[in-house]
């Protein structure tokens, strides 16, 4: 069994381990071009396996906390059945009351009073006592509705717990059939194993460690952008009865990045209808394009991506954004009385068209209000 690629092994440089990109860049640049190709199918199965023990944890915690909710409804459903009962009993022992004294006795009672005083008084004690039966009879309902519901809510959790269950049980199949895959191809390599076992391990210890850098980056980025804010020459500003238009160029977005030592290095390529993100230094490409969320903020969109050159699968390229997602807060830049409308990618530059609002601006509001 060649677990050795199969395990995740975080690479750390205090503990005295090479630089994983370092090894990656300096056996792929001596690599043939079927060798790679090789490398590449090999790649997508090790990102396969990847996703689906991340997807075997996830459903593994959802199972949990699915069994936790369960355990609390179940308790929770003890209780209201003892109160059901309990309440149950009371109503009972009333009932029982007024069958063994019957109308007559209640009138005889009330006939009996020796004064106006006792009889009003009589009068309220059996109307507190029917009072009484008629809330008792209202709680008992309540009690009863309330079971029922968290009876519901209790089989349709079980339901679902049973779905997710074969979920898991689909996953670790997947799983061990693509292990077993990935075992048979490298052995029918020869003598050639043990080179692509050396490689697929780099590659994974390399695309583990980007996972990270990538996510800190996204969100530091993200962060940068928040609290910029550029001039109306920056923003390159014109006016139409559509709206207000800004356009902002890549070179304007790389300069904010590039001011940042802290930031790992990225680069912004605005082409027509999409946006490339590179970290130069990780061979990480990424394209897709940027998507309105809420009134000031653009969102990317990874439509497809490589690493070192290979090919990253959807999967792979969502579970880059798992943590961070990689955003553009533009209220800084564009003020408190702005809203998006459209985004538009361009050569170079990202053309945004921002909605006029007449309101803001007939109480004598700036469009750009920096406040």
């Amino acid at each position: 069994m060649i677990t050795i690629i199969l395990v995740f092994i975080i690479v750390n440089i205090l503990t005295g381990q090479a630089d994983p990109f370092i090894i990656v860049e300096e056996k792929l640049t001596s690599i043939t071009d079927e060798e790679k190709r090789v490398l590449e199918e090999l790649f997508k199965v090790i990102q396969e396996i990847d996703i689906l023990q991340n997807e075997e944890k996830k459903i593994a915690q959802e199972i949990k906390e699915i069994k936790q909710d369960a355990d609390v409804l179940k308790n929770q459903i003890e209780k209201e059945e003892e109160e059901y009962r309990k309440k149950q009993e009371a109503l009972g022992q009333i009932l029982r009351s007024y069958q063994r004294m019957g109308p007559a006795s209640y009138i005889e009672i009330i006939l009996k009073s020796d004064s106006l005083a006792s009889f009003l008084r009589r009068i309220n004690i059996i109307r507190d006592l029917a009072q009484d039966t008629g809330e008792l009879l209202e709680e008992i309902e309540n009690s009863k509705n309330k079971l029922i519901a968290k009876k519901n809510e209790l089989e349709e959790n079980l339901v679902f717990l049973e779905k997710r269950n074969r979920d898991l049980n689909d996953a670790l199949d997947k799983i061990n059939e693509l292990k077993y895959d990935l075992e048979n191809y490298i052995a029918n390599l020869g003598e050639e194993k043990a080179y692509y076992k050396d490689y697929l391990e780099d590659m994974k210890n390399a695309w583990t460690e980007v996972k990270i850098i990538f996510s800190n980056a996204a969100k530091d980025f993200s962060v940068i952008v928040q609290n910029t804010e550029l001039s109306p020459e920056d923003l390159n500003l014109s006016f139409s009865i559509y709206g207000v238009k800004a356009a902002i160029s890549e070179e304007v977005i790389n300069n904010i990045i590039s001011n940042q030592p802290h930031l790992e290095k990225m680069l912004v390529d605005f082409q027509p209808d999409k946006v490339k993100i590179e970290l130069p230094e990780r061979k990480l490409i990424l394209i897709g394009n940027f998507a309105i969320q809420g009134d000031n903020v653009l969102i990317f969109i990874a439509e497809e991506g490589s690493f070192y050159g290979m090919e990253l699968e959807s999967s792979s390229l969502e579970e880059l954004f798992i943590e961070n997602q990689l955003v553009l807060d533009l209220k800084s830049m564009l003020g408190n009385n702005s809203k998006l409308k459209s985004v538009e990618i361009k050569e170079d530059f990202l053309e945004i068209t921002i909605e006029w609002n007449f309101f803001s601006m007939s109480q004598g509001g700036e469009l750009f209000d920096r406040s």
